[in-house]
C-alpha cells in the first residue's frame, strides 16, 4: 500500500495544486492555478548565456559540394601517381571523411593493374595475419612504395640542378621550377628558391631583373616576365631597324 500524507498541505499539492503563495485568485476570489511569472534578470554577477549562433556544421556545406575521385591506372610514371595523391588528398581536406572511407574511396578508383595490386595486396596481409591498411596515411605509405621507385628523387634533385629557362618562357620555366621541387618534397628557404630561379633565367633577362627590386619568389617572377617582354620587344625593334648599306668606296 502506497503511503499517504495527511497534513492538509501536502494533500493540496499530492494532487497537482500547487502551495498556496503561488496561488493566485481573481477578482471574484476563485483560486486560480500557476500563472506565468516574469522573466527575471540575473543577479549576482552571474553572466547570461552567450546567444545560440545559427553556424552550420562544415560537413553540412563542404558535404553538398560535388567532385569526382579522379582514377588510378597504376601507371609506370610516378608523376601520375603523386598527382594522383595530390588530387584525393585535396578532397579528403575539405570533407570530414573517416579513415576508413577514404581507404574505400580511394580504392574504388582503382583500375587496370592498380586493382589487381591493391587486391593482392591485401590478401598478402591477410594471410601474414597483419592488420590491414585503415588508414589514408598508411595506403600512402604503401603505394608510395610500389609506384615512386627510389631513385625518382635524385633524379628530381638533378633535374632541378640543371634547369634552365631555355626556350621556355618565364613563366613555363617556373612552373616547371616550381613542380618538380613540390614532386621531390625540397624544403628550403625563399631566397634560396630565388637564387635558384635567378641562375636559370636566360641572360638577357637575368642582366635586366638583376638591377630591379623584388622582396620575395613571387615579386621576383613579376619582374622576370617583365624583363622578358622588354627583352622581346627589343628584339622587335631591331628588327624593324632598317639596315644602313655600306657605301661603296
Amino acid at each position: 500500500m502506497p503511503r499517504h500524507r495527511h497534513n492538509n498541505d501536502d494533500q493540496d499539492q499530492g494532487h497537482g495544486r500547487p502551495p498556496p503563495h503561488q496561488q493566485h485568485r481573481s477578482n471574484n476570489g476563485d483560486a486560480q492555478g500557476p500563472q506565468p511569472q516574469p522573466q527575471q534578470r540575473q543577479d549576482h554577477g552571474e553572466e547570461r548565456p552567450p546567444p545560440r549562433r545559427n553556424d552550420r556544421n562544415e560537413e553540412e556545406i563542404f558535404g553538398k559540394l560535388k567532385f569526382t575521385m579522379p582514377k588510378f591506372q597504376g601507371e609506370e610514371d610516378p608523376d601520375a601517381y603523386l598527382s594522383w595523391v595530390l588530387k584525393v588528398d585535396k578532397i579528403f581536406r575539405i570533407h570530414n571523411f573517416s579513415e576508413a572511407k577514404k581507404v574505400a574511396m580511394a580504392s574504388l578508383e582503382f583500375e587496370g593493374y592498380a586493382n589487381v595490386w591493391w587486391e593482392e595486396v591485401n590478401k598478402k596481409r591477410e594471410k601474414e595475419d597483419l592488420e590491414p591498411i585503415d588508414t589514408w596515411e598508411e595506403m600512402q605509405e604503401v603505394m608510395h612504395t610500389r609506384f615512386v621507385p627510389t631513385h625518382h628523387k635524385r633524379d628530381l634533385f638533378n633535374k632541378l640542378t640543371q634547369l634552365k629557362q631555355s626556350f621556355k618562357s618565364v613563366e613555363e620555366y617556373y612552373k616547371e621550377m616550381h613542380m618538380t621541387m613540390m614532386s621531390a618534397n625540397v624544403d628550403e628557404r625563399e631566397e634560396q628558391t630565388m637564387a635558384r630561379f635567378l641562375n636559370g633565367l636566360n641572360i638577357p633577362v637575368k642582366r635586366i631583373v638583376e638591377f630591379l627590386p623584388y622582396k620575395n619568389m613571387v615579386e621576383l617572377l613579376h619582374q622576370a616576365t617583365r624583363a622578358e617582354r622588354q627583352v622581346r620587344e627589343g628584339l622587335v625593334m631591331r628588327s624593324k631597324t632598317p639596315r644602313v648599306a655600306r657605301s661603296r668606296e
